[in-house]
Formats: structure tokens, C-alpha cells, sequence
């Protein structure tokens, strides 16, 4: 792949959830001379070449974070570091939008020298995480030390609640470096969800006419609830005898072998691509727990179910309620199982 030296905005991503953002600002600035360099995240970049085209997209397939003893992991992270040195050995870019996370080692090798002299556009959720989620842990171990000798920058090391790569430790860039970027303003979910609609997707394997669509999650994330067996069980039977769908969060190999709805008698949708950029408003209702597609997904009625379990710490709870709330002001929360049967009423046939 060539770069047209007319090419002058980079942006650079990782996940799934940096898309709608990537797709506002290439909207609302009217930007053609662009590229979109994924990281890791195979259905990232099935889906942006599904909108704009493979020639504007780069993936890199990089695995080295995945899996940070691989010694073929860490040959295949030299080879993508020169081939980005050749690709843009002679750019002209000027402005880079930087969507990855910090602990997204190649991404920050980018924009720290590949990118180095171009106008560096940190989102300010990914600059809130960096400083404020993490807390840097003071310690020397030789992995820290490889991957600063491989990317060319110090990498320390950072507790989180979230990502456990060695041990209890991530890696990441120090504060200082972080705090060295232009920080961008972060789109509006609104704003987000009016460039989104522009780009669904028809569904049409099933009619989903006034259905319900449960949005499956891992058993894994259920850990936090102490009575999660138990309150599943009178939530299917509450819904069962409607025409229902559960929309899996992966695709084909890649789906999470344990999920709540995985062995259900629910018809699965045929949907590949993130529950956001599907018209679903045809169907009566999307449910979830607290899948983050619930909050971003444009739809009428959405139902989390919350506030239906018990808690070991109900702080999880209120934690996420006010993460999902964040995003969206839409969503519905029944307190109780009688509530749901009230709301979803008219969704029977």
C-alpha cells in the first residue's frame, strides 16, 4: 500500500468503540484525504472497509500486547514497526487523531516517531484514562524494559480494573508524555448517533417486526452479581413468550465460547457487525445488562436490567449505571421483575 503524499489525516484506532467518533469527524470536517490505521482489532477494520473501502484502511494485526511472552509475536511487532518506517517515510501528515488506548504500545510508537512532527489530536476519553484510571505501579521488570527498548520510549507499568496483561500490570506511556498531546473534544453521543445512522445496516435474515433483541454478554462479566442464576431465570421467563432474538457481541470464531443467552432456545440474528450500526427500529425493544451497544445503538426502547440483580458490591452497579448514563440519557431501568412484564406488555404479537 502506497500513501498519497495529498493524504494529510491519519487516524488511529484499536477498537470498535472508537469508530463512531472516526466516522463524526471525518463527517463534520468533510475529509477525503484520509487514513484509518487499526491496531489489533480484526472486526474494527472489517468494518471500516465495509464504509469507506479497504484502500482506506490499514490494519496491522498487531498481537504483542495479547500475548507478551510470544517470541513470534514479538518478530512479527519488529516487522510492522519497519514497515510503517518505510510506509511513511516521506509523508506530509499534518494532523493524526489519536483514538487508541495508552497501553496500545504500536499506537503510541506511531505518534511518538512515526507521526512525531504532525499535530497530535488525543481524545480526551482516552487522556481521562490514561491519568485517571490507571495507577502507575513503581517497578522495574524486564518486560517494561524490552518494550522500551523495542518502541523507543520508557514504558511503565499501571494497575487497572480492567486489563490484566502481566500479572496484575499493564504497560503503558508515563504521565508525562501523555500530558504532552493536544487534547480534541469528544463528540457528543448525539452528534455520534446522527453521522451513525447515515452508515446501518439493514438487517434481513429474520423478520424482527415487533420483537424483542437481547444483547448477549459474557458469563465472565457476571461475576459481579451474587444472584445472577437465580434472577436469569425469571428474566426469560418473563420474555419467553415473545418473539425474541439475541444479537451475539462477536463474530463467527471469534465469539466468546461462554455467553448468557449462548445456549438459549432464542433465535440468533445473523449479525456480524456491532448491534450500533444495525436499524433494528423495526423491533420493539433492545435489551441488555450492561453492554456498552445498549448506550450507543439508536433505538426507541432500550432496557438495562441492572437493577435486577443483587450485588456483592453495589457499587459495580451504581458504577455502571453511571458509565452507560454517560453516554446515553435514554435507556430505561426497571426495578423489578413485575416492572419489566409492564413495559414489554406490548411487545407480544
Amino acid at each position: 500500500m502506497s500513501i498519497n503524499q495529498n493524504e494529510n489525516t491519519i487516524f488511529i484506532c484499536s477498537s470498535l468503540i472508537d469508530i463512531g467518533e472516526i466516522l463524526y469527524q471525518i463527517d463534520s470536517k468533510n475529509l477525503s484525504n484520509f487514513k484509518i490505521i487499526v491496531t489489533t482489532d480484526i472486526q474494527c477494520y472489517n468494518l471500516l472497509s465495509s464504509i469507506y473501502g479497504n484502500k482506506q484502511i490499514i490494519f496491522l494485526s498487531s498481537k504483542l500486547i495479547q500475548s507478551p511472552r510470544n517470541i513470534f509475536f514479538w518478530i512479527k511487532e519488529v516487522m510492522i514497526i519497519l514497515y510503517l518506517k518505510f510506509l511513511f517515510k516521506n509523508h506530509n501528515i499534518k494532523k493524526v487523531f489519536f483514538y487508541a488506548p495508552m497501553y496500545d504500545l504500536l499506537a503510541c510508537f506511531m505518534v511518538l516517531n512515526i507521526f512525531s512532527k504532525s499535530e497530535i489530536r488525543l481524545s480526551k476519553p482516552a487522556f481521562n484514562e490514561g491519568l485517571k484510571e490507571y495507577k502507575s505501579i513503581p517497578q522495574r521488570s524486564l518486560l517494561n524494559y524490552l518494550y522500551s527498548k523495542l518502541y523507543g520510549f520508557p514504558v511503565i507499568a499501571y494497575d487497572n480494573y480492567r486489563t490484566k496483561i502481566f500479572g496484575d500490570y499493564i504497560p503503558g506511556l508515563p504521565r508525562t508524555i501523555i500530558q504532552s498531546f493536544d487534547l480534541s473534544e469528544f463528540a457528543s453521543i448525539d452528534e455520534i448517533k446522527s453521522v451513525q445512522k447515515k452508515y446501518l445496516f439493514r438487517y434481513h435474515t429474520h423478520s424482527i417486526d415487533k420483537s424483542i433483541i437481547i444483547l448477549n454478554q459474557s458469563l465472565l462479566d457476571m461475576k459481579i452479581i451474587k444472584n445472577f442464576d437465580l434472577r436469569i431465570s425469571e428474566i426469560n421467563n418473563a420474555i419467553k413468550p415473545y418473539h425474541v432474538f439475541v444479537k451475539d457481541r462477536y463474530r463467527n470464531n471469534m465469539r466468546e465460547p461462554n455467553t448468557i443467552f449462548g445456549n438459549s432456545s432464542y433465535k440468533k440474528l445473523d449479525a456480524q457487525l456491532p448491534a450500533e450500526y444495525y436499524d433494528f427500529s423495526k423491533c420493539n425493544y433492545i435489551i441488555g445488562i450492561y453492554s456498552s451497544a445498549l448506550a450507543r445503538i439508536s433505538h426507541h426502547q432500550k432496557i438495562s436490567l441492572l437493577n435486577l440483580f443483587d450485588y456483592f458490591d453495589d457499587n459495580d452497579r451504581k458504577q455502571w449505571i453511571n458509565y452507560l448514563k454517560n453516554i446515553s440519557d435514554d435507556i430505561i431501568y426497571p426495578n423489578s421483575i413485575d416492572e419489566l412484564k409492564t413495559i414489554i406488555v406490548n411487545a407480544k404479537q
